[in-house]
């Protein structure tokens, strides 16, 4: 049965970086935002303790310390403390490195692999094409393209499963106007999408909440529910951060059909301040 297993899920927030706010909203005037990078805790009855991304981290200092990664610093401003790396929030709950069986990457920019490191045990599920899109990146091909070496290129290939390598399904008219995705652990409960454009291979995930409904996070293809909202599309500046600019904005408007088919369906992504107030405001928890 398609999200027929209830899974449980938390939201935390791993920092965050500061931009214009021009670039998410060209109609608002000029002023500071703060993008949060946010990573997803999901606990599945069978397959146990997972997260989707990683956020900022120890990784991501690391990986910008030398030149000409420390550029990635300087373009986004990061306001990040050690007590709030994903493995540390966890720890607090009682859920350590080794007991997070699954890591499911949205894509390899530095604001989702920063804290990476610390989960060596973890099977890495991920696209194909987001992997072979950072094969040998580096130097300013790799920070043009947001991505930082130095957070998985420790990681041996082993560790990686690829959703290519899980059965196809059909999708029911819940989840229009995407018709089909990867059956992610082949019994229904995590169905992954392809939302390419932002960067190459992005995907996003739907899972059943027992007490919300189904969850749909979006990664970067869209950085505000706002945005959905209003239906305003970022400024053409942040062209130039797109692995391809009409994929992104054909995964945009696919996001934003799922909003206004209004199916019940919460919309998720990374770096939305205002979804994940709601989850602090203590009215989403479920995992502890």
């Amino acid at each position: 049965m398609l999200l027929g297993v209830n899974i449980k899920f938390e939201l935390f927030d791993t920092g965050y970086c500061q931009q214009n706010q021009q670039m998410v909203f060209p109609s608002k005037k000029r002023g500071k935002m703060a993008f949060h990078s946010l990573v997803a805790l999901l606990h599945h009855p069978a397959q146990g303790w997972m997260v989707f991304d990683t956020g900022y981290g120890k990784g991501f200092w690391d990986g910008t310390k030398s030149f000409p990664y420390r550029l990635y610093r300087y373009a986004t401003p990061v306001h990040f403390h050690e007590e709030q790396e994903i493995s540390a929030q966890l720890a607090r709950n009682g859920v350590f490195p080794h007991d997070i069986k699954h890591i499911i990457m949205s894509h390899f920019h530095g604001d989702h692999t920063g804290g990476l490191w610390k989960f060596t045990e973890s099977a890495i599920i991920t696209h194909l094409d987001a992997i072979n899109s950072i094969q040998n990146k580096k130097g300013f091909a790799a920070v043009v393209k947001g991505f930082l070496p130095h957070n998985v290129r420790e990681i041996p290939p082993t560790q990686f499963r690829f959703i290519q390598d899980q059965r196809r399904i059909q999708l029911d008219e819940r989840f229009y106007p995407f018709t089909d995705g990867y059956d992610v652990f082949e019994d229904g409960s995590v169905i992954a999408v392809d939302l390419p454009g932002h960067a190459k291979g992005q995907i996003g995930i739907f899972f059943q909440s027992l007490e919300h409904g189904i969850i749909f996070l979006c990664a970067d293809s869209t950085w505000s529910r706002e945005s959905l909202i209003k239906n305003e599309k970022p400024h053409r500046f942040t062209h130039f951060l797109m692995d391809n600019v009409v994929e992104f904005y054909d995964s945009f408007e696919r996001v934003r059909k799922v909003y206004e088919m209004d199916n019940g369906i919460t919309i998720i992504p990374t770096h939305c301040l205002q979804v994940y107030k709601e989850w602090a405001e203590g009215r989403y928890r479920e995992c502890f």
